[in-house]
């Protein structure tokens, strides 16, 4: 499921920020807004967002505006991921360092 996996989160966070920063999107998308400048339309022939390519451009988003912004991610249900978290690790790690960046990351508890 695209929800539960890195390249969900990825792409749903790449959109929260691009929706209200729409200057920035043909700097860190350049290639697929070429591609659909041009009206086409469907996937870019033989490409697959892997979690490569969300990370890529969420790391050059946040390299592009955490410095003149405020950005808070509240995160829900890091523990229901499928998938290696590691690299999903690494990257809130690496982002967090920013000093206009905060990180929430919520997990599902039970209470007794």
């Amino acid at each position: 499921m695209e929800q539960r996996s890195q390249t969900g989160l990825l792409r749903s966070l790449l959109y929260q920020l691009l929706k209200g920063l729409k200057e920035i999107i043909k700097i860190v998308l350049e290639e697929e807004w070429d591609y659909f400048a041009f009206g086409r339309t469907g996937n870019l022939p033989g490409r697959r967002w892997s979690f490569p390519k969300p990370e890529k451009a969420f790391c050059e988003v946040m390299r592009l505006i955490a410095h003149e912004n405020k950005i808070c991610f509240f995160i829900d249900g890091l523990d229901e991921f499928e998938g290696d978290p590691e690299p999903l690790v690494f990257l809130l790690r690496h982002i967090s360092e920013f000093l206009n960046v905060k990180i929430c990351g919520l997990t599902g508890f039970s209470r007794p």
